[in-house]
């Protein structure tokens, strides 16, 4: 079977798609393959990978980022080669959009990996299947599917968020030497969401009460047993994107509404469509964005991003 010149991997589903692009490197780096990682937004980026260095020579994998800044030639000239030295991986962040002219190029494009997220109505069932084969294929351990619904229930459709939490009841259940999560390993692994009791801060976060915030933050952080800002940030975030999409419906019938976002009716009329309301489109999104500012915080190692978060959450407010 010939091997494509130009592969290309999207999806908006990130964890998916990196973890290809990366198996996808160390295989090929293993077999004796130079790796190249170029930007197409840089000019005469693209044209050099293709056409090789003059200081190196051998078979090469050239890494693409931000590839729908490249020029489109360069691709379909380089798809034609039929024993490339150069195999291109054209790594896109999300799903092309098919009126774009990079768009069109995919849909001709034989060899393309697609990591699409579900539909939102689907977003859960994805989940629960990506919670079994996470347990199964990278920690060797047995998942029902019964416990996997009740562990995406509690914690949300986010893929890494899974994994997290996955690895943590696959450590669990290896100490107690069973190759099987069972319902003891599920709920240990959750006890440091319970002991943190995040009830409190989401309730005074949906009344947008400053003296409860502060009251609850004060709270959960002397009950948590580590820096608990990744969490508080997943979890609010998580809620508040419904906040923001059920505000984003108000043109549509309630019933309607939470059919579009997959939810049941009753508890989006009466949880979750208040709640928007009383927040409001801009509030909402400057709440979203302050989460997003306090997780960038953790993961850029800030000094206290407990304390940032803190400051977020009643700025946002």
């Amino acid at each position: 079977m010939a091997v494509p010149s130009v592969v290309l991997v999207s999806g908006a589903q990130a964890l998916l798609r990196n973890r290809y692009v990366r198996k996808y490197i160390e295989q090929t780096e293993a077999a004796g393959v130079r790796i190249d990682y170029v930007n197409a937004e840089n000019p005469g980026a693209l044209s050099m990978a293709v056409s090789g260095s003059p200081f190196l020579s051998g078979k090469a994998l050239a890494v693409i980022e931000n590839p729908h800044k490249g020029d489109l030639d360069v691709y379909r000239d380089h798809a034609k080669v039929k024993k490339p030295e150069t195999i291109l991986m054209l790594v896109y962040d999300g799903d092309p959009k098919g009126n774009t002219k990079f768009g069109k190029f995919a849909k001709g494009l034989d060899a393309h990996m697609r990591f699409s997220a579900p539909n939102q109505w689907k977003a859960p069932e994805a989940a629960v299947d990506f919670a079994v084969q996470e347990a199964e294929e990278v920690h060797g351990k047995t998942l029902t599917r019964e416990l996997a619904w009740a562990l995406v229930g509690r914690i949300g459709n986010e893929f890494g968020v899974v994994v997290f939490e996955i690895q943590k009841m696959a450590i669990l259940a290896t100490v107690d030497g069973s190759d099987v999560i069972e319902t003891r390993h599920v709920k240990e692994g959750m006890a440091e969401l319970a002991d943190a009791s995040v009830g409190p801060l989401f309730k005074a976060l949906q009344a947008r009460s400053k003296p409860h915030i502060i009251k609850a933050l004060n709270r959960l952080e002397d009950r948590s047993r580590s820096d608990p800002t990744m969490m508080v940030c997943r979890m609010l975030g998580a809620e508040a994107m419904k906040w923001l999409q059920a505000v984003s419906l108000k043109h549509m019938p309630p019933k309607a509404a939470a059919d579009e976002l997959g939810l049941h009716p009753w508890y989006f009329e009466n949880k979750i469509l208040p709640v928007a309301r009383h927040w409001g489109v801009a509030r909402i999104t400057r709440l979203l964005r302050a989460l997003a500012a306090s997780e960038r915080g953790v993961l850029n190692g800030h000094i206290s991003p407990w304390n940032g978060l803190k400051v977020n959450l009643l700025l946002a407010c």
